[in-house]
């Protein structure tokens, strides 16, 4: 099992992995420095489930929720 474990430590140190935002109101998606991006907790609190955000590119974020 040392060998597994080493052997994806390498992976993880060279994978290049990108991650970016979708909107939850159009289909825009983020640079990679998702710069002005709002995230905001979507789920019910008062409801038994795991905390869930969603993503609102610049402009839905204003026209949705105001500036901020």
């Amino acid at each position: 099992m040392g060998d597994d474990h080493q052997a994806m430590e390498r992976r993880r140190a060279t994978d290049q992995d990108v991650h970016v935002l979708a909107c939850a109101e159009c289909p825009r998606v983020s640079s990679v420095n998702a710069r002005g991006w709002k995230a905001f907790r979507s789920d019910d609190p008062e409801v038994d489930e795991h905390p869930r955000l969603s993503f609102y590119c610049p402009e839905c974020a204003e026209r949705e929720f105001g500036a901020s």
